[in-house]
């Protein structure tokens, strides 16, 4: 309460300029009323605080290393400041938090709240680094060098976390202490529901954010936000989002998510009167910040206006613009006269002459009033071929042309009968039968064929395998000796040069194969000895 008293206090504009001599002069007051300025949303004017705040400092320290060392914690939260004003720009935020946690000399305190943040922008990368920062940020906590409410952060975020690698026992022992420490947090809520979603849960997760949407009240608008998302009935999403704060229901993403709802259900009325409840709570505000979402909400309600043929209501709305933004009021003045020229011609009429008149210079080609208007917008289906005159010699050659490309006469080539094709004849009716299929083929048999075996074949009665121990010479005489004691057998082997070596099939060990090798004699189908 009396941080946050504080906080209202200095926070005052009156305050502020009974105070501006001393708060200039000052880095420490100006961080302290960037702060006050952050925790109220006022995060433009918090930035040009803490940039004021980081050049006082330089002034009042005449080393470089003293304006490092005091000045961590004004760059850790100008890194703040930039992370919440432009969430897409991360490259200077990471770079301040990583040089802040290079210097040794850092107090801790600012080295938790750098390590903490440079793990939000990180997301899922480096997991493991992560969670060695945020323990030791946690650790710091423990030491009383951290609010509650940064604690709590950062237990939340290592819970997160850990879900993110799987860690799920790990979850339900943080679970448990963060529960007891902080019982009035809606965090520990948020943790056990993306617990049990992850634990495929679905039922019992959203069974618990419904018990417990009312229960802590800076956690309803997100218990909403996840009933919405994970619904899967449009009228409930559309349900859950308009039970939420005015100041969050009437936000211009919400109020765009609700538009489509409504569209998508067929309620086009229901669409136009929330969008002009958005505006009329929007009107009421008088910051930089509420100005400009009122201005988006202003130029949506007209177009959907305009779509709707509600041209008066849009002609009213065209006005309000151009009286709050300077800036584009010709723009907003030529949609008002478009506006007005769907049902009071005169009055556009009379709106148009406050348009700037168009000067044409004289150097220019002058403008054909008439030929503007009578020119016709509308595109032809098909593309028109553009005329080209042609001349008679041009007519001559494509004539030739065309002759060169008629059809020639086709040459009757003599067919091409086969070799003593007779005429008289019939021709054969297995002509178109592989050879080996017709009836008149006649097998020649193959020469040499190959005998082989596996190893310790046995040999059949037609078979003579040699004595493994005889040589190739001895083999050699006993044949030329039985060919010439028997004359008949003799007349029979003729073909002995046809002949192929077969491997020897008798020996026990492949290493010793270098006995005498046979062959096989086709005409009598025997194994002789060469």
């Amino acid at each position: 309460r009396a941080q946050l008293a504080y906080t209202l206090q200095i926070s005052d504009p009156s305050v502020r300029s009974a105070n501006a001599e001393a708060i200039e002069s000052n880095y420490e007051l100006s961080y302290n009323v960037a702060c006050a300025l952050l925790r109220l949303g006022s995060v433009k004017e918090a930035e040009s605080a803490l940039k004021h705040a980081l050049d006082v400092c330089q002034q009042q320290n005449a080393t470089e290393e003293a304006f490092l060392e005091e000045s961590l914690a004004i760059r850790a939260q100008l890194a703040y400041t930039l992370q919440i004003s432009d969430p897409s720009a991360t490259e200077e935020p990471t770079s301040t938090y990583l040089s802040i946690l290079s210097n040794k000399s850092a107090d801790k305190s600012v080295v938790a709240v750098a390590s903490n943040n440079l793990v939000v922008l990180q997301k899922e990368q480096k997991l493991f680094g992560a969670e060695k920062k945020l323990t030791t940020a946690l650790e710091v906590a423990q030491e009383g060098r951290l609010t509650q409410e940064q604690k709590s952060v950062l237990t939340f975020n290592k819970a997160i976390l850990l879900l993110k690698m799987n860690k799920f026992e790990q979850v339900h022992e943080l679970l448990a202490s963060f529960r007891a420490e902080f019982p009035d947090s809606h965090l520990p809520t948020l943790v056990a529901s993306a617990l049990l979603f992850r634990e495929k849960k679905e039922s019992e997760a959203i069974a618990l954010l419904r018990d417990n949407l009312h229960s802590f009240r800076e956690g309803l608008v997100p218990f909403l936000l996840i009933l919405a998302h994970l619904s899967s009935d449009k009228k409930e999403k559309l349900g859950y989002l308009m039970a939420a704060p005015a100041d969050f229901k009437f936000r211009a993403g919400t109020v765009a998510a609700t538009i489509s709802l409504l569209d998508q259900i067929g309620d086009p009325s229901a669409a136009t009167q929330h969008l002009d409840q958005a505006i009329a709570f929007w009107k009421k505000s008088k910051g930089a910040q509420e100005l400009e979402i009122y201005k988006q909400l202003l130029l949506a309600n007209a177009s959907l206006k305009m779509d709707s043929r509600q041209f008066e209501d849009a002609a009213l709305i065209f006005k309000e613009l151009q009286r709050i933004d300077g800036e584009k009021s010709k723009e907003y003045l030529c949609k008002e006269i478009l506006a007005y020229a769907r049902f009071d011609p005169s009055k556009a009429a009379d709106l148009s002459r406050q348009l700037p008149e168009v000067s044409v210079s004289s150097s220019s080609s002058p403008i054909d009033v008439e030929a503007l208007e009578n020119l016709s917008l509308s595109r032809p289906s098909k593309p028109v071929e553009a005329k080209v005159e042609v001349t008679t010699s041009a007519q001559d050659n494509a004539q030739k042309k065309a002759k060169n490309k008629k059809k020639k006469n086709k040459k009757n080539k003599k067919k091409r009968l086969p070799k003593k094709y007779d005429p008289n004849s019939l021709p054969d009716p297995e002509r178109w039968l592989p050879l080996r299929t017709r009836s008149t083929f006649k097998s020649k048999g193959k020469k040499g064929v190959n005998v082989r075996s596996h190893q310790g074949a046995v040999s059949t009665g037609q078979e003579k395998i040699a004595p493994s121990g005889t040589s190739h010479k001895q083999s050699s005489s006993s044949s030329s000796s039985s060919s010439s004691s028997s004359p008949a057998h003799s007349k029979q082997n003729t073909k002995v040069s046809n002949h192929k070596e077969v491997s020897d099939v008798g020996h026990s060990s492949r290493d010793n194969q270098k006995g005498p090798k046979l062959m096989v004699d086709e005409d009598l189908g025997q194994l002789v000895e060469a």
